[in-house]
């Protein structure tokens, strides 16, 4: 009977275990924008899956870019190279594309964007909306096709949203400068709504091996009354 009970109670553990709020998004593979043109159509210019987290145990975001290529593959050419950009919506996104030539990203609303580069540097701009553009000589991870950054939440502060409240959009680029450097966007854009193809941050639900240790005290009581 004591060790059913000890299955039953992993089984429910397990069953609660995960993230709550967003989830991963997973992207088309070679669904390069059509605005995109006479660039380098390199592998890791595309995205297949993207990913931001926010820990309140930790006070940090992550973000986490994976590409259809490696990162790095495609070489710097005319002083630009590849950016991995990511628009935060931290309660007073806007759509900012919308206003720019050629018209793109509807849906996609920022205040605020993360830039993580191949060589490792990350730069956060706030357009003004809760301090200045920080610039940061480290941080980015390489792993094969995925680029990743933890940023502490002082980096963004919040306009009006709490920090589990933001939403994001994932943009790949090649140099910084027009709409039409911009390769992909996940999620995908989509007409409508102001923030209808942003994605909301995931939040990881309690640790399970906290709940598995008040499981084990419980049952140890149990034991003890027999």
């Amino acid at each position: 009977m004591q060790r059913i009970n000890k299955l039953a109670l992993i089984s429910v553990l397990c069953g609660v275990s995960g993230f709550a709020a967003g989830a991963p998004i997973v992207d088309p593979v070679g669904d390069f924008l059509s605005t995109y043109i006479n660039r380098p159509l390199g592998a890791d210019l595309d995205v297949v899956a993207a990913e931001v987290i926010y820990s309140p145990g930790s006070q940090k975001f992550e973000f986490i870019g994976t590409m259809a290529g490696a990162i790095g593959t495609t070489p710097a050419a005319g002083g630009e190279s590849v950016l991995y950009v990511w628009g935060v919506d931290r309660g007073q996104g806007t759509e900012r594309f919308l206003a720019g030539s050629p018209s793109i990203g509807d849906g996609v609303a920022f205040d605020s964007v993360v830039i993580l580069r191949p060589d490792g540097t990350i730069s956060i701009n706030l357009f003004g909306l809760g301090g200045p553009a920080v610039n940061l000589s480290s941080g980015a991870v390489i792993n094969g096709n995925t680029i990743s950054a933890f940023l502490d939440e002082t980096l963004l502060p919040s306009t009006g949203a709490a920090f589990s409240d933001y939403t994001w959009n994932l943009w790949p680029r090649f140099g910084a400068g027009n709409n039409a450097q911009i390769s992909d966007f996940s999620p995908n854009e989509v007409a409508g709504a102001i923030d209808a193809a942003n994605n909301p941050v995931t939040v990881p639900e309690p640790s399970s091996l906290a709940l598995l240790g008040i499981g084990a005290l419980a049952l140890l009581r149990r034991r003890r009354i027999r």
